[in-house]
């Protein structure tokens, strides 16, 4: 007996997932990205993920309970948003924002 449903699962593209537009928009009034994570612009993905893990330990709220300190840190993790994400790197690369 057929219930005349079929399961699919849905398809994504990765312009479904959530952004975080408060840490981006931040991002673009303050710092380039590159700068933020201390990288060059001709980084590799492995650099830019290796310049991430060791700024956001470093900067991490548990480590540092100092105001300044999150700061930076909510701007490291959006310079990694930004630049891990190979569509977006492409756009800010090719127009800046």
């Amino acid at each position: 007996m057929s219930l005349g449903t079929s399961l699919t699962t849905p398809s994504f593209s990765p312009h479904d997932k959530p952004q975080r537009e408060w840490d981006r928009a931040k991002l673009r009034e303050q710092k380039d990205p590159y700068e933020v994570l201390g990288v060059q612009r001709d980084a590799t993905d492995a650099q830019i993920k290796k310049a991430f893990r060791s700024l956001a330990l470093r900067y991490h709220p548990d480590k540092n309970p100092n105001e300044s300190e999150n700061e930076k840190f909510n701007d490291i993790n959006a310079a990694y948003e930004l630049l891990s994400d190979p569509d977006a790197k492409k756009h800010y690369d090719a127009y800046g924002d």
